[in-house]
């Protein structure tokens, strides 16, 4: 029941909060492109050569996943403001009801 329960409110932050979610992923995939990739800039420019190509790549690599995380995010959370939108102007076209009738005096 536990992985169920976890399930459940992993997928509705997902649904609710999904910059914080795909934020989340965005910065640890960040951070370590900046480590991966400080020691070869430094040789970088030391050197005028890139001799740290295997160390490059993965850097490049986790930094376009990175800005793949805060995309998704940002057009998920536009999707879910829409949908509160929608149903916001859904509630308002309804008409109100009717008044209630006072009973009669005695």
């Amino acid at each position: 029941d536990g992985i169920r329960i976890l399930w459940a409110i992993l997928r509705l932050v997902v649904e609710e909060k999904p910059v914080y979610f795909f934020g989340t992923f965005t910065v640890v995939f960040g951070v370590a492109s900046f480590l991966l990739a400080y020691p070869v800039a430094l040789a970088y420019l030391e050197t005028g050569f890139l001799g740290r190509l295997l160390s490059a790549v993965p850097a490049a690599s986790l930094m376009a996943l990175s800005v793949v995380f805060l995309v998704t995010g940002l057009i998920m959370d536009m999707m879910t403001h829409s949908r509160y939108e929608a149903k916001r102007l859904r509630y308002l076209e309804l008409s109100p009801p009717p008044p209630l009738e006072e009973p009669p005096a005695r």
